[in-house]
C-alpha cells in the first residue's frame, strides 16, 4: 500500500487515505492478527470499515461493544471515490454492489478469481457499467477471463510480505514441509473430492517409509477439521494440523518449512484459478515443490524460484530429497523469491497506479 502510494505520488496525483471495506466481524482484522501482519505503518495508512446494514453504511473496525456492533453508520465515505477495488466480485456481487452504491466510484476495478465461471454476460459486468476495469492475480487467469468475458483483463499480484523479526537463516531452523489452504470439498461434473489431495500424499509417504526412506514431517495449516485429513494412524506422529491460526502464526509455520507442497486435488489451479499456495510462497519467500506444468502455468515463476520435481518424482519423494540438500541450495531459492516479489510489487504499482491516474482524469 505504501509503495503504491509513493508510485502514484510520483506522477503528482492528489491522494487520500485508501479505505478498506470488509465483511464479517467488525473487529476481525484485529482479532485474526491481520493488523499485526501488515504492520502499524500500513494499518494506520488506511481507513478500515466493516460493511454496514445498508448501501453506504459502514462500521469502523474498532466499533462495537459486548452488545454488538453499531451497523449502518453514515458518513464513513466521501463520494464520489476515485477508485473502488472489488475482490472476487463474481463470488460476492452483492457486497461489491453495496460498496459501489455507497461510494459511487469514478472507476471500478474488479479482481477476478474464477475465470472458468465467466461469460460475456456475467452479472458483475453490470455493477458499474460507466467505467469498469478487470484484473486477475496471474497471467493464466487473466488470459482465460479475457477470452470468456470478451474484454481486456490485466494481471498483477499485490503481496504483503511476511518478514519475521528473527528469520530462518539455516536448516537448523526448518521443520518439515507445509500444506496450506482450507480443507474444502468440491463437486463438479468431473467428480468430487478435496481441493488438496491429502490421501495420495499420505499413501505415498507410507510407501516410502516401507522402503526405508526417511520422510520429513508435514505441517497442515488452514481452516477445517482434522478428521477431514483422513490421516492414517501410522502417520499420526509425522503430520501436525494447525487450524484457524492468526496470520502471524500461520505465516511463521510456513516460513519455518523447507517448502510448500501444493498437493492439488483439482485441475483448475492449472487452468482457470490461482492457488493460494502460490501467493503464500511469495508472501513468505518459501518455494513450492513444482512440476513443469506449474511453471508453464504460473509463468512469472522459473526453476530458480521452486524446487522442481525430477522426472518420475512425486511430491513425497521430492520432500525426502529436498530435506537432504545443503543450506545454500535451499536458501538461494528463498532469496530469488524475495527478489521476484520486489519485481512483482513494481508491476502492481504500475497497474494500480494506472487505474488511479485514469480515475483522476474523470474528475
Amino acid at each position: 500500500m505504501r509503495r503504491s502510494q509513493q508510485a502514484i505520488a510520483d506522477v503528482s496525483l492528489r491522494l487520500t487515505r485508501p479505505r478498506v471495506l470488509y465483511t464479517g466481524n467488525p473487529r476481525g482484522p484485529t482479532l485474526n492478527g491481520l493488523m499485526d501482519w501488515l504492520g502499524k505503518e500500513v494499518g494506520d495508512d488506511a481507513e478500515w470499515h466493516a460493511l454496514g446494514s445498508g448501501p453506504g453504511g459502514s462500521v469502523p473496525a474498532d466499533a462495537g461493544t459486548s452488545a454488538g456492533p453499531a451497523a449502518g453508520a453514515q458518513g464513513a465515505w466521501r463520494t464520489p471515490a476515485d477508485v473502488v477495488i472489488c475482490v472476487s466480485a463474481e463470488l460476492a456481487p452483492k457486497v461489491c454492489a453495496a460498496a459501489v452504491a455507497g461510494v459511487q466510484p469514478r472507476l471500478l476495478v474488479v479482481v477476478v478469481h474464477r475465470a472458468d465461471t465467466h461469460t460475456k454476460n456475467a452479472k458483475f459486468l453490470a455493477l458499474h457499467p460507466q467505467a469498469t476495469r478487470m484484473m486477475a492475480l496471474a497471467p493464466h487467469v487473466a488470459n482465460l477471463s479475457s477470452h470468456m468475458l470478451k474484454r481486456n483483463v490485466d494481471w498483477s499480484m499485490p503481496v504483503a510480505p511476511f518478514e519475521p523479526a528473527q528469520p530462518c537463516r539455516s536448516k537448523d531452523c526448518l521443520q518439515g514441509f507445509s500444506i496450506q489452504g482450507a480443507l474444502r470439498r468440491y463437486k463438479s461434473k468431473h467428480g468430487n473430492g478435496f481441493t488438496r489431495d491429502y490421501g495420495a500424499l499420505w499413501a505415498r509417504m507410507l510407501e516410502l517409509r516401507k522402503q526405508g526412506v526417511a520422510v520429513p514431517p508435514v505441517v497442515v495449516v488452514g481452516k477445517g477439521e482434522r478428521r477431514h485429513l483422513m490421516l492414517p494412524r501410522e502417520l499420526e506422529s509425522s503430520v501436525t494440523f494447525h487450524p484457524w491460526l492468526k496470520y502471524q502464526d500461520f505465516w511463521m509455520l510456513i516460513h519455518r518449512s523447507y517448502a510448500l507442497v501444493p498437493a492439488f486435488g483439482m485441475p483448475v489451479y492449472y487452468e482457470s484459478r490461482i492457488s493460494s499456495t502460490i501467493l503464500a510462497s511469495l508472501i513468505t519467500c518459501v518455494p513450492v515443490i513444482a512440476e513443469q506444468r506449474l511453471l508453464d502455468t504460473y509463468t512469472f515463476l522459473s526453476e530458480e524460484h521452486v524446487f522442481l520435481r525430477q522426472p518420475d518424482e512425486d511430491e513425497a519423494a521430492a520432500m525426502a530429497r529436498i530435506a537432504a540438500l545443503p543450506d545454500q541450495a535451499i536458501f538461494a531459492k528463498r532469496e530469488a523469491l524475495c527478489e521476484l516479489r520486489r519485481q512483482m510489487d513494481a508491476r502492481v504499482d504500475r497497474v494500480l497506479g494506472g487505474y488511479i491516474a485514469e480515475a483522476s482524469k474523470m474528475r
